[in-house]
């Protein structure tokens, strides 16, 4: 899946001035995400809010860590905006417009990279050596991602409309865990939720969406409006889950978590751990 970038941020500027009225999912996971327990003993001097949106996020950064120098990075300046009114409420943090595979910081500048449902807007495979590169040893990254479970009833109507790319492919566990070890972090921690919410009809499904930003930017999407015949085929391909509750629209959130090494030299970088692996051993 190759992802355009001019097309992901003209749909986050048209998302900005609502999007902090639709972004409940992103508030519920980033609250999971700072509650993690390898957030517990950390102590950083440098935070970046990466994906930052409009800035709620990088607030709650800056409040938990009040010493702490807060930086919050995202690619449309619209959002940016919306984050500056935060900063008006708060006014101890820094904003940059950045993407998250080409970030601005120095190398070994950042102690603790925080982000929240951004992963997925990016499909350059160097992020996370990107992410090594700007944390110092020792550092820690926390970040958050849809799984390949997210919209899967919407992707299985468009499939039955037709032959188009309608719905992003998402990362699973064992991908995203490979990509961070083979970035150089170690013992990374992933574990992942599904949270299911129901909408009365496909209009509040697409309406939703595009509240958040979350439009189609993959580069092999059919360009131009969708017809009338195919838009009706996927409205009854959905129609076809319907419940007692209404149209389902899952969500998959991964959660992680993962650490720079506390040297340079060569370290043994171990494996995976599952987060239930850790309920198992009674260390959660």
């Amino acid at each position: 899946m190759k992802l355009e970038r001019t097309a992901i941020r003209r749909a986050f500027e048209r998302a900005a001035p609502h999007y902090e009225r639709h972004a409940w999912l992103q508030r519920e996971i980033a609250g999971r995400l700072i509650d993690l327990p390898q957030v517990e003993h950390l102590a950083p001097r440098c935070i970046a809010d990466l994906g930052c949106g409009g800035g709620r996020l990088t607030t709650d950064l800056k409040r938990r860590w009040p010493r702490a120098t807060v930086v919050g990075l995202d690619l449309a300046p619209a959002m940016l905006a919306v984050a500056r009114r935060h900063r008006q409420w708060y006014r101890t943090f820094g904003l940059l417009c950045g993407d998250l595979a080409g970030t601005p910081f120095r190398d070994g500048s950042v102690d603790l990279i925080v982000s929240n449902l951004a992963l997925q807007w990016t499909a350059d495979e160097t992020v996370f050596a990107e992410w090594r590169r700007i944390l110092r040893p020792g550092g820690a990254v926390l970040f958050s991602t849809f799984g390949p479970a997210t919209l899967h009833e919407l992707r299985t109507a468009w499939q039955a409309a037709d032959a188009a790319v309608h719905v992003h492919d998402f990362a699973g566990l064992h991908e995203i865990g490979d990509r961070l070890v083979a970035a150089g972090f170690i013992n990374p921690v992933l574990g992942s939720e599904t949270l299911m919410v129901y909408e009365p009809d496909v209009e509040s499904v697409m309406h939703g969406l595009r509240a958040i930003g979350a439009g189609n930017a993959d580069a092999a999407r059919r360009r131009g409006l969708t017809g009338k015949t195919a838009y009706q085929r996927m409205r009854q391909a959905y129609e076809t889950q319907r419940t007692e509750h209404g149209l389902p629209v899952t969500w998959e959130a991964i959660l992680g978590a993962a650490f720079a090494p506390a040297t340079t030299a060569p370290e043994k970088r171990g494996r995976v751990i599952p987060l239930d692996e850790l309920r198992r051993r009674g260390l959660l």
